[in-house]
């Protein structure tokens, strides 16, 4: 029975696309919300809006990330254009951003929405915030953000299982600061609240903490059968993004169990995808993996974003070139030069092309990675 209200069948349209895109079944929300693009993009500017931000965030989940900003650059110009902007419609781009190592970006669209919503429960934004800076080698500056898009998730009665994209990195997060029973306990409570409703992508990810957990205590073993499943189930699902995280940590337990061959096809596996997807700072997180294989001296402490920076200055690239690369201001990338002089104890841009040349991989600590000895 057709429905006589257009503005009743929209609603029910645009509710339909909202839980299709956050159970992650991207195959069928994708499906259903460009059939309700073509029927409804052209008649009301709302609906095109909320339609192409749940695109957006499909695509994203698929790992078609070009495409997906597209979608989200498409939002932003609705927005700009009819007035029509609420806090939320900047969450694909800013997630947009964060993926592809924009962190600065990514915490330009977060803000700019926290300041419009006052006052509301933004969830979204204190996970983007948050994992920016634990990409960026700042595991507890991450955790209030972390505990922050919780609480505001837990005030909105939120307890869809899929609508905490954040779980994943909070758990990393307190790992890296040795945390291992509170991460524990987030993925208890993750695994109870996906396994009834089926949330086969967010099992995917709950497997993936198991194996980082397993990894945190020193069980290697138990972390490499846990990670090498974890792969398996996001590729079921779909999810390259969370398959090449899953690889590249299945390497990193590899290596240390010696496993030397192993590890090399597993993390060279991981940068594949990660250079396919756009991923800069993870490329680099890969390509540091590798470079530990080999037992060449180890140089610690550099964030994914300090590593990409060495890197560039290593390639004999300038601050302004290295700056247009990684989509950074010129003054970022002048701080991120001082702090990798400090922490490497050098002086100048040739004693870091020196340090590389001669073989020894730029170590860092962050993304994907847990160590314990």
């Amino acid at each position: 029975m057709r429905l006589g209200n257009p503005r009743q069948v929209l609603r029910a349209s645009s509710a339909k696309g909202h839980v299709l895109a956050w159970m992650g079944d991207t195959d069928r929300a994708r499906a259903w919300l460009e059939r309700q693009l073509q029927e409804w993009g052209d008649r009301d500017e709302r609906a095109r809006t909320d339609l192409l931000w749940h695109l957006a965030l499909v695509e994203l989940w698929a790992g078609r990330w070009a495409v997906a900003e597209r979608y989200a650059d498409a939002v932003l110009e609705l927005i700009a254009d009819y007035g029509l902007e609420v806090p939320y419609d900047r969450f694909p781009a800013a997630l947009a951003a964060l993926l592809q190592g924009r962190f600065e970006v990514a915490r330009g669209y977060s803000l700019r929405a926290l300041s419009l919503g006052e006052g509301q429960e933004l969830e979204f934004y204190f996970g983007v915030l948050a994992t920016c800076d634990l990409w960026s080698g700042e595991p507890r500056a991450a955790l209030p953000s972390f505990l922050r898009a919780e609480q505001a998730a837990d005030a909105l009665g939120n307890g869809e299982p899929g609508m905490r994209p954040w779980r994943a990195d909070y758990v990393e997060a307190l790992l890296q600061v040795g945390r291992i029973e509170d991460a524990e306990g987030l993925v208890d409570d993750w695994e109870r609240a996906a396994t009834p409703l089926g949330r086969d992508r967010v099992l995917a990810d709950v497997a993936r903490c198991r194996g980082l957990i397993a990894a945190a205590r020193g069980d290697v073993t138990a972390a490499i059968g846990l990670l090498d499943a974890a792969a398996t189930r996001h590729e079921v699902v779909g999810d390259p993004f969370g398959h090449a995280r899953a690889l590249l940590a299945l390497g990193g337990a590899r290596r240390r169990a010696r496993q030397k061959r192993a590890a090399r096809i597993a993390i060279e596996a991981a940068l594949a995808e990660f250079k396919a997807l756009g991923a800069p700072s993870w490329v680099a997180a890969a390509r540091d993996e590798l470079g530990r294989i080999g037992g060449r001296q180890r140089l610690e402490g550099l964030s994914p974003s300090e590593l990409a920076v060495a890197n560039l200055v290593a390639e004999g690239r300038t601050n302004h070139e290295i700056a247009a690369a990684l989509f950074l201001g010129e003054r970022t990338v002048a701080g991120h030069l001082t702090r990798i002089y400090a922490k490497l104890g050098i002086r100048s841009r040739t004693e870091l092309a020196q340090l590389t040349s001669e073989g020894s991989p730029m170590s860092r600590t962050g993304v994907g990675n847990i160590e314990t000895s």
